[in-house]
């Protein structure tokens, strides 16, 4: 299982990095929709799709935005689309008072504190389709990996050494498969296969 294939990042504290981001990942969608997304795109979060196939893009968040507290990670089997009207569901939420609240849980920050304040009602549902969320811990030097087991909030802290390094391991077998599959098909593209009814001669 991959360790995470969303990234919300908060455009309001990676600032003018947005644009970058988008350039660097077409697969992405504004949580703020309609009329809020116009007014506030700037300072939207932003749900990015990420797979073996966006290295450069992850290479550019983990290397430029990690420990500035840039946005959240996600694992989730669940589509695109589904965990982007997951994740809409909770921008505005109702507090203790009775009244509506913008909740930043895509800044580690706030998820960090949160999730330990939920029930076990409020966690299956914010959890919902989302398996894993991954933040940067308050000490730099680890990584926060929360996830749901038997309805309650499993916390899993490791180094960020040991973060990067497996998804190191990832990038280079994904490079790997790349190099085999690409000598595949120079082979295949090489290959004359004599068609029946016509005579040819292959330039080299």
């Amino acid at each position: 299982m991959e360790q995470f294939n969303f990234l919300i990042l908060d455009s309001a504290i990676a600032e003018g990095n947005i644009n970058l981001a988008i350039a660097l990942n077409k697969n992405y969608k504004c949580l703020y929709k309609g009329k809020s997304e116009d007014e506030f795109e700037s300072v939207a979060p932003y749900l990015f799709s990420m797979n073996k196939s966006t290295i450069d893009f992850s290479n550019w968040f983990f290397g430029v935005g990690w420990n500035k507290n840039w946005g959240v990670l996600v694992f989730s089997n669940a589509s695109f689309e589904d965990v982007y009207n997951h994740l809409c569901k909770y921008l505005i939420v109702t507090n203790n008072d009775k009244q509506e609240v913008s909740f930043r849980f895509y800044d580690p920050r706030v998820l960090r504190i949160i999730l330990h304040s939920f029930d076990t009602k409020q966690l299956t549902a914010f959890f919902g389709p989302l398996s894993t969320f991954i933040v940067e811990d308050e000490d730099e030097g680890f990584v926060l990996k929360y996830s749901l087991f038997n309805n309650q909030l499993q916390t899993i802290k490791i180094t960020k050494e040991e973060f990067f390094e497996n998804i190191k391991k990832e990038n280079e077998s994904f490079n790997e498969n790349m190099d085999e599959q690409k000598a595949v098909a120079d082979n295949k593209s090489t290959e004359v296969k004599p068609n029946l009814g016509w005579s040819f001669t292959r330039k080299n």
